[in-house]
């Protein structure tokens, strides 16, 4: 994910340290979150990911093998809280309540570095639009989509994080991408249409 993982904060975080624990998530946790916001579709299942996936993470520290894996591994643990928290819910129970702008703006403005106040304001808009896209798209897509441009993972990766195969985790995301494409056209279509152009 891009994070340098200090080596002696893991083995501290396995061996009880909480406060290694903390280090190793700090960098990651803001993108962990927009992941879990990105999956559930709204902020308060989005809190519950995160909280329950850091738990699950701190009681399962001790059994991870790869150190240098341990972003990915962490990942891996967002979605599937994320996954477990929206099993059973309808989408439109999921997206029934929609964020109120000033909290997705907190939300994708906490952690985001930009030179120029100018550079924050476009980027907010395109994750605002893009995250208003993403929401229509069916989970595995969405989950394709953000992990592998919201959070720069590699196909592998992606592959991973979602216990597939590289090969379906390709397809996921290329469905997902052309099925933004369609919602972008015909969106623009209707508002030409309306506009009269």
């Amino acid at each position: 994910m891009g994070q340098t993982i200090a080596i002696s904060d893991i083995r501290a975080a396995q061996a009880g340290d909480g406060e290694a624990f903390a280090r190793l998530l700090e960098p990651l946790e803001a993108r962990l979150y927009q992941l879990a916001l990105g999956v559930t579709g709204n902020r308060e299942d989005a809190e519950d990911a995160w909280q329950n996936a850091m738990l699950r993470a701190w009681k399962g520290i001790g059994r991870m093998r790869d150190p240098a894996s341990f972003g990915t591994w962490m990942t891996k643990i967002v979605v599937n809280e994320s996954r477990r928290l929206t099993r059973g819910k309808t989408r439109n129970e999921r997206f029934l309540t929609p964020l109120p702008q000033d909290d997705l703006t907190q939300d994708l403005v906490h952690g985001m570095a930009h030179d120029s106040t100018q550079d924050l304001a476009n980027d907010l808009t395109r994750r605002l639009t893009v995250l208003s896209y993403l929401r229509r798209l069916p989970e595995e897509q969405r989950e394709a989509v953000i992990l592998r441009f919201w959070l720069d993972l590699t196909l592998d990766e992606v592959a991973a994080v979602t216990g597939v195969p590289t090969n379906t985790a390709k397809t996921r995301l290329y469905r997902g991408i052309e099925a933004l494409k369609r919602l972008i056209t015909r969106e623009v279509s209707e508002s030409e249409r309306a506009h009269g152009q």
